[in-house]
């Protein structure tokens, strides 16, 4: 009968969560089909989605997790794309007899939401809350601001396994049961270590906590035990990253972000701040920084009402009866205080309010590296808002409230509670209509037809994530996919940044010296042709343009591609790079100490130079119609270069004397026809009134033809 009567119990909450699933994301997101809800937003569904689908199609290695083709060469893990590795490695030996649009992410979101319900529902019945009063709190819970902010992210919605800490916690052991909760709150963990690091870093706090619980005040394990399932909990899911490849032995691995950690921190208005979009009634209350959007904890009208009511009468209670807080168990006591020393880590050392920084304070190396590690530091005020929506439930069902009022008021908070978070749901649903598959805003088909032909996609930089337009390479990794070929572009958590400026500098000394592999395919814009006038100068490569990039790669692939493209832009790139217009002038060049520069970059190497800078006339205060040149001088003749002139807004912003974002300057020059001699290198600038300034700097080149 027990087992029948917690069946249907299971039925209401499932079906609980259809209805707000319908309504918070649209059932359609449960069709596994279905990617392009995922990939036409250009967020954090794409990566997560791209992770996934290009992990399935790469071999197995060791460890289990890695991604080559993704992110290449580097590559990167399934933990590092948030692509949920726990169902990535137990579907990728199913991926033959998958449908090649396949995702799990709607499904995720949605057992999410279950999950979430169904440990909220045995929390309370721990409290033998009644079933009805238990269903209606299963509400607040689904629906949650913080649960729906969440969903952009869909590994982060897992906190159930939060909320089945708690329930862990709060379960009252014997020494009879006492192994088989830890052994339940260990499955957690390791689940979560398959989830997200953050989730993980949450959780092992329970299983800290849990032992001294059962040790300190159920007295149902041993002292031993107390030490043994927090040691066997950290060194398991150590093994588990390893396996997975998060973490190496032997290696300089570095799982720190360069993003300050307190950026991400908790605002001490986030209870109460909707940002101005998620209540129909409270304003935005502004953030010190966009990316406090990490520590979102908008509590919503309804449940703001009812933990208020909840502090109100327990300071009554205490006013009344200070030995009210005697009846208070330690172990609650102790599970509120491991929640407020989350939420100091979630705050930083740099405690804000609103729009302000209300003071810092610098923080010992080995803290701060830990906090570097887990650099959205605000995501640790989950707990603590958790435990806000557990207790102020469960106060409010023990307060000697008439029991027909007290629902009546609970329903009426749960209506004001969806009514203001309302936002939220729209913000979700992303109605796509019927269309499943997935189109790029390219054309898609040339795309592919040109992919075929090579072996590496190669975008140029390298591991840029908006190459033209925000975010276009979820779209060039999604024909890369579809081609089944690797791409030098991917958006992941952590990257090796040697590896990164490695392979980087690799490419760029090839296009120096005019290399460039058959199987090759570089992917780039007008503003970044130059790096490859070498390669065009001496006719080695082919260059074609679709959709506003340029195609280039090696004359020795014998292959044909038609574009409908401007063809006559690319003719006059290659007329660019193969006629410098140098201006041949004698006459004896001075220094006129009149310009400000520096030379950032510079090499030459088989006839080629290249300079990289900035240069401005010291006098200047706004130099947008400037024209700079690198001159070659050699006794009583120089040669005169036209630069590439670059935008840099920092030399404005550093010497505060003028408009100066026009001091970038770039060039590269071969010197097959220049006449041999040792060449003394000078930057020239014409200012808007045709007046020439030279300055001479400390390099030189030699030229032997």
């Amino acid at each position: 009968m027990m087992f029948k009567k917690e069946r249907y119990n299971y039925l209401i909450i499932l079906l609980i969560s259809v209805i707000a699933f319908h309504f918070s994301h649209g059932l359609d997101k449960l069709d596994p089909t279905n990617i392009n809800w995922l990939m036409s937003v250009y967020h954090d569904w794409g990566t997560h989605y791209l992770g996934w689908a290009f992990y399935r199609n790469d071999p197995w290695t060791f460890p289990i997790g890695e991604i080559q083709s993704y992110n290449y060469p580097n590559g990167t893990n399934i933990g590092f794309t948030d692509s949920i590795p726990l169902l990535a490695i137990l579907l990728k030996p199913f991926t033959s007899i998958l449908p090649e649009d396949f995702q799990y992410f709607g499904f995720w979101l949605f057992l999410s939401s279950f999950l979430t319900g169904l440990y909220a529902f045995k929390i309370f019945k721990l409290f033998n809350v009644s079933s009805l009063y238990a269903f209606i709190a299963v509400v607040f819970f689904v629906l949650n601001p913080v649960l729906l902010f969440r969903s952009l992210h869909p590994a982060l919605c897992a906190q159930w396994i939060i909320i089945a800490s708690f329930y862990y916690y709060l379960i009252r052991t014997e020494s009879t049961t006492a192994n088989s909760v830890n052994k339940k709150q260990f499955l957690i963990l390791a689940l979560s270590a398959l989830i997200s690091p953050y989730l993980t870093a949450i959780i092992g706090i329970f299983n800290i906590l849990l032992p001294v619980k059962n040790y300190f005040f159920d007295k149902s394990i041993s002292k031993k035990m107390l030490f043994m399932y927090p040691v066997i909990s950290i060194l398991s899911v150590l093994i588990i990253w390893y396996i997975l490849g998060m973490i190496g032995i032997g290696e300089s691995v570095n799982l720190a972000s360069s993003d300050s950690f307190n950026l991400m921190s908790f605002n001490l208005n986030s209870f109460f701040d909707s940002y101005g979009y998620f209540s129909k009634f409270l304003p935005k209350l502004g953030m010190v920084s966009d990316k406090q959007y990490e520590g979102f904890a908008y509590l919503g009208l309804g449940m703001i009402l009812l933990a208020f009511f909840t502090l109100f009468w327990l300071g009554f209670k205490t006013l009344k009866d200070f030995k009210f807080l005697k009846t208070i168990e330690k172990k609650y006591l102790i599970l509120f205080i491991a929640c407020f020393l989350l939420s100091l880590f979630a705050i930083t050392n740099h405690i804000s309010l609103n729009e302000k920084i209300l003071f810092k304070f610098s923080l010992p190396n080995s803290i701060e590296k830990i906090c570097y590690t887990f650099r959205a530091t605000g995501r640790f005020i989950w707990p603590m808002y958790y435990l806000i929506f557990i207790f102020s439930l469960l106060i409010f069902y023990k307060t000697k409230v008439a029991s027909g009022l007290k629902y009546l008021i609970l329903i009426t908070l749960l209506i004001l509670q969806c009514y203001d978070t309302q936002d939220l749901f729209k913000s979700n649903s992303l109605r796509t209509g019927p269309k499943k598959t997935f189109e790029t805003k390219l054309a898609d088909n040339e795309w592919k037809n040109v992919f075929k032909n090579f072996d590496e996609i190669i975008t140029y930089p390298p591991f840029n994530t908006s190459i033209l337009t925000p975010l276009d390479y979820q779209d060039f990794c999604f024909l890369a996919l579809k081609s089944e070929k690797p791409i030098t572009n991917g958006y992941v958590a952590r990257v090796d940044a040697q590896k990164s400026q490695e392979f980087t500098s690799k490419i760029f000394q090839n296009l120096r010296n005019a290399i460039i592999q058959e199987n090759q395919l570089f992917i780039t814009t007008p503003q970044f042709i130059q790096d490859f006038n070498v390669l065009i100068a001496k006719n080695k490569v082919v260059l074609k343009m679709i959709d506003g990039y340029i195609l280039i790669y090696s004359k020795d692939k014998k292959i044909d591609i038609s574009t409908k493209d401007d063809n006559a832009y690319i003719a006059s790139l290659v007329k660019d790079a193969t006629q410098n217009d140098i201006q041949i002038t004698t006459g004896n060049l001075t220094d006129t100490d009149e310009i400000k520069f520096y030379v950032e970059n510079f090499n030459f190497d088989n006839n080629v130079l290249q300079v990289e800078g900035w240069a401005f006339i010291k006098n200047s205060k706004d130099n947008s119609k400037d024209s700079l040149f690198v001159i070659l001088n050699e006794e009583a003749r120089y040669y005169k270069i036209p630069a590439n002139m670059l935008q840099r807004s920092d030399i404005t912003s550093t010497y505060k004397t003028g408009k100066l974002d026009n001091s970038g300057f770039k060039t590269t020059f071969i010197g097959d026809k220049l006449e041999n001699g040792n060449y003394k290198i000078f930057v020239g600038i014409k200012n808007e009134k045709g007046d020439l300034k030279y300055a001479k700097t400390d390099k030189s080149i030699k030229i032997n033809n």
